[in-house]
């Protein structure tokens, strides 16, 4: 006799053999300011520059001139939600309403994002907040408002060879 979990989500029952489904945990999720483009270069060129989580910028609205103040070619930024998944993943949803419509032309348009520059992010504050994403071109998605981009999380590289995550503590 067969047994079907109607209610359990993670559970599918085929020929009477359970499959589990693993769902990611999220390690960190936290609303940003993403500055387009690739600092070595000026913020200029396919990448990711900067990310600023909200909480540390007043507001951020579509850019597409030149900041006051910032030394480089800041002219593409948007918001976006940042989620750490599993320390393997990240996912960035970018808010489409946030998006210039030249922002979203140069960088979504084509249907992948282009990462020139392999790009580190390290909290200053939430020390465990940290991940490296690749140079490559990663898919493109549009959902709900939402621009999706899905990239596999790199190591952080330290000055001794040790990823960031792997060094020991010294007391």
């Amino acid at each position: 006799m067969s047994c079907y979990h109607w209610n359990a989500p993670n559970l599918i029952m085929k020929n009477q053999m359970v499959i589990t489904r693993k769902y990611p945990t999220i390690k960190a999720q936290f609303m940003a300011g993403i500055e387009l483009g690739v600092l070595s270069k000026n913020c200029k060129n396919f990448g990711i520059c900067r990310i600023t989580p909200i909480s540390q910028v007043r507001a951020v609205r579509p850019v597409e001139k030149k900041r006051k103040g910032c030394n480089c070619q800041c002219r593409h930024s948007c918001k976006g939600i940042v989620t750490l998944l599993d320390n393997e993943l990240v996912e960035i949803h970018f808010l489409r309403s946030s998006i210039g419509r030249a922002s979203f032309k140069k960088y979504f348009l084509s249907g992948h994002f282009l990462i020139e520059e392999d790009f580190f992010y390290i909290d200053e504050i939430e020390a465990a907040v940290q991940f490296g994403i690749a140079k490559g071109a990663y898919p493109v998605q549009l959902v709900d408002g939402l621009v999706k981009v899905t990239c596999p999380t790199l190591q952080i590289p330290t000055s001794d060879g040790q990823p960031l995550t792997e060094r020991p503590i010294s007391i």
